[in-house]
C-alpha cells in the first residue's frame, strides 16, 4: 500500500530516504516540489533523478482533500465541504479580516465529545483525521484560491476550530501543527496557529510536548 506523502514529516522523510539510499537533501527538493510550486507532476521533477521519480511513483500517493462544494457569504467568508478518499466529509472555512486570512480545520470526522450546542457532536466519532488530511486542508484550500480567487492569495492564519476535538486526536494533530510551522512546508508563525480545545483534561496536561501556539 502506498504511502501519504502528507503524512511525513522534513524530519521523517529525511530518515526514509537516507533508509532507502537516498540523499537527505532530497527530501528539501521533493517538499519544494510539492509545498512550494504546487507541481504534482513527477515526470516534470527536473532536479529529481529518475531513480528517485520511480521510487516517488512507485511508494507514495499525494491525496489531498477534494473541495467538492464551495459557499461563500456576504461577509467574505468561504465555507468547504471537503472530502476525504475514503469518500468521508468534512468542513473546513476561510474567514477573511483586514490584515489576515484565517482557515477553520477539521481534525477529526465527527466527535466525540458531544457538547451540545455543536452540530457535529450530534453525529459521534467516525474517525480521525490523519496528519496528512489535517495538513492538506492547508494545502488543498491553498491552491484552490490559487485557482479560483488569485495566484498570491494566502492563508495567513490556522485555528484548530473545525469539525472533531483536536486534543482526542492529540498525535495527528501535533504532527500537522509541526508540518504547519516548518519552514520547509508551510512556514506558518507559531503566533499564527491557535489550538481550541472544549477542555480534555488528560491531553490539555500533554501540551508541554506540543509545538509551541496559541491554546
Amino acid at each position: 500500500m502506498k504511502k501519504s506523502f502528507f503524512d511525513f514529516t522534513f524530519v521523517e522523510l529525511q530518515d526514509y530516504l537516507v533508509e532507502h539510499g537516498y540523499s537527505k537533501f532530497n527530501a528539501k527538493q521533493l517538499f519544494d516540489w510539492i509545498y512550494k510550486k504546487h507541481n504534482f507532476d513527477i515526470d516534470s521533477w527536473t532536479n529529481v533523478s529518475k531513480k528517485l521519480k520511480a521510487h516517488i511513483e512507485e511508494s507514495f500517493e499525494f491525496n489531498l482533500p477534494k473541495v467538492i462544494w464551495e459557499g461563500l457569504s456576504t461577509d467574505g467568508t468561504r465555507k468547504f465541504l471537503l472530502k476525504m478518499k475514503d469518500g468521508e466529509t468534512i468542513e473546513s472555512v476561510l474567514i477573511p479580516a483586514r490584515d489576515r486570512l484565517t482557515q477553520c480545520v477539521s481534525s477529526q470526522v465527527g466527535c466525540a465529545i458531544g457538547c451540545t450546542f455543536c452540530h457535529t457532536g450530534t453525529q459521534g466519532l467516525t474517525r480521525h483525521l490523519t496528519a496528512g488530511e489535517i495538513a492538506g486542508q492547508y494545502l488543498a484550500l491553498t491552491i484552490w484560491l490559487h485557482e479560483n480567487v488569485h495566484p498570491d492569495e494566502r492563508i495567513t492564519n490556522v485555528v484548530f476550530m473545525g469539525q472533531g476535538e483536536p486534543l482526542h486526536n492529540y498525535e495527528n494533530v501535533k504532527k500537522a501543527t509541526i508540518n504547519m510551522l516548518d519552514d520547509n512546508i508551510f512556514g506558518l508563525g507559531q503566533r499564527r496557529i491557535t489550538l481550541s480545545t472544549s477542555g480534555l483534561v488528560p491531553k490539555i496536561k500533554m501540551l508541554h510536548d506540543f509545538p509551541p501556539v496559541n491554546i
